[in-house]
């Protein structure tokens, strides 16, 4: 049997896992960023300020863990007995899912750059005080 919708499908959640991961990394980023602006500091309710970004990539954090969590589950559904699955073996919701998971993954990643671009004009803001 053909296993080349599977593998596709298969391909397509490893590199959409690949994308959040690479979020994950830049968040780390972003929030070590921030402490170095808290600890570096002397401007007035500086934490305060600094939360509230720490607490917009949270949100963007556990949208990744999500998301993260469904294409995992995803990938699961691909494979019977440590195969993929035939490509008469690929249902209907899988298809639907997949096309669902397409638009979350662009959904997410545009999202974040807009997280993104939000914490680095803030970090840009407090480094020219």
């Amino acid at each position: 049997m053909r296993k080349k919708i599977a593998s596709f499908y298969n391909e397509e959640l490893n590199s959409w896992i690949d994308a959040i991961n690479y979020i994950f990394i830049e968040i780390a980023e972003l929030e070590k960023r921030l402490e170095d602006i808290v600890s570096r500091n002397s401007i007035v309710d500086i934490a305060a300020k600094v939360e509230v970004h720490q607490l917009i990539l949270n949100k963007s954090k556990g949208k990744c863990v999500s998301l993260k969590d469904e294409f995992l589950k995803q990938k699961a559904m691909l494979i019977v007995n440590k195969k993929l699955l035939a490509d008469n073996m690929v249902t209907k919701e899988i298809e639907k899912s997949m096309r669902d998971y397409s638009l979350k993954i662009k959904q997410l990643e545009k999202q974040f750059i807009d997280v993104k671009y939000i914490c680095n004009e803030f970090l840009s803001d407090m480094l020219k005080k």
